[in-house]
């Protein structure tokens, strides 16, 4: 959240190496930090969007984690 934008935010962490074999890790880190928050923050879709685009393995763990979590919530 210390980044100038969402792409800023993508790019250091494409620079540090996360996600790196830690594909389904970095999905679940996202989902978190959107859970956290008290209502919807455009920064961590666009983020979340970024990585889709970039990296398509990424949609494919997104559409798999919502659908767990949509089997799972009451």
């Amino acid at each position: 959240m210390n980044s100038i934008d969402f792409e800023d935010c993508a790019h250091k962490m494409i620079k540090n190496g996360l996600g790196n074999g830690q594909e389904r890790e970095v999905v679940e880190m996202f989902l978190e930090c959107c859970y956290q928050e008290r209502t919807y923050l455009r920064f961590y879709g666009l983020l979340c969007q970024r990585y889709c685009q970039l990296f398509p393995i990424y949609k494919e763990l997104f559409e798999q984690q919502f659908g767990k979590v949509y089997m799972t919530v009451h």
